[in-house]
């Protein structure tokens, strides 16, 4: 929150670390960007301020550009990308052979292997938010317009941040044709991140794999499966 300092996200104005606590502005109105996206089943946007999906992406793309313009702090102040993931490696692998879900074990695999991969081949580091769904975006009223709260904040691949807008601003999964929606949001991302579509699309893949064997653990082996199902479109849309 310091490194920030306002800039896409919420301002930190006090922190007492004896006691763990934080003082941070009131953010008016407060609009979650989910809210604002009639289409991800917002209803609290007035009809006036709505926003399209496209348009709600443009808004988020906005905020991770200031978040990840912020100085890192210094080494081992924060956890990194790259350790975070190795450990998910090893959990994804470690949880399919023990519980043996019905899950393609290719697909697995190779979700295990992005999460190693993908830090390690990161072009740039930046600091990021590491939580960043629309439902962590809210509207400020001011001239910055949205910002971000509640990090997990890590150094590492910008790419690892935009995942849970690909598919919480409205589903593609639920459109005629999902690889299309998500061609079209990659590119949309891509554009204003600087971020390659296809790395975008591999971190999720990653991501919906380690999210699908956490599913399984937590007794969800069909919720599992449904992210599995996602991954799979992802890996498809990554040319993977």
């Amino acid at each position: 929150m310091r490194a920030w300092g306002g800039h896409g996200a919420v301002r930190l104005l006090d922190h007492d670390p004896d006691r763990h606590a934080l003082l941070l502005e009131q953010c008016v109105p407060g609009t979650t960007l989910l809210d604002a996206v009639p289409e991800a089943g917002g209803h609290t946007a007035p009809p006036d301020t709505a926003l399209s999906p496209e348009e709600g992406l443009g808004r988020a793309a906005d905020v991770l550009e200031a978040l990840w313009r912020a100085p890192r702090p210094p080494e081992g102040e924060l956890e990194t990308v790259a350790a975070v993931c190795a450990e998910w490696s090893d959990l994804v692998r470690e949880r399919a052979d023990r519980l043996r879900p019905p899950y393609d074990p290719g697909l697995v695999a190779l979700g295990a292997s992005l999460l190693r991969e993908l830090p390690a081949s990161a072009r740039r580091e930046v600091v990021v938010h590491g939580d960043f769904n629309p439902g962590n975006v809210l509207a400020t009223g001011d001239s910055r317009g949205w910002a971000a709260i509640d990090p997990k904040p890590m150094t590492g691949d910008p790419g690892y941040d935009p995942w849970p807008l690909l598919t919480q601003l409205d589903d593609p999964f639920a459109h005629d044709s999902p690889a299309d929606v998500l061609r079209a949001r990659l590119r949309l991302l891509a554009d204003r991140l600087g971020e390659p579509a296809e790395r975008l699309a591999a971190w999720g893949v990653a991501r919906s794999v380690e999210s699908a064997l956490w599913a399984a653990a937590h007794d969800d082996v069909a919720g599992g499966a449904e992210e599995l199902a996602e991954a799979r479109v992802l890996a498809e849309v990554a040319g993977l």
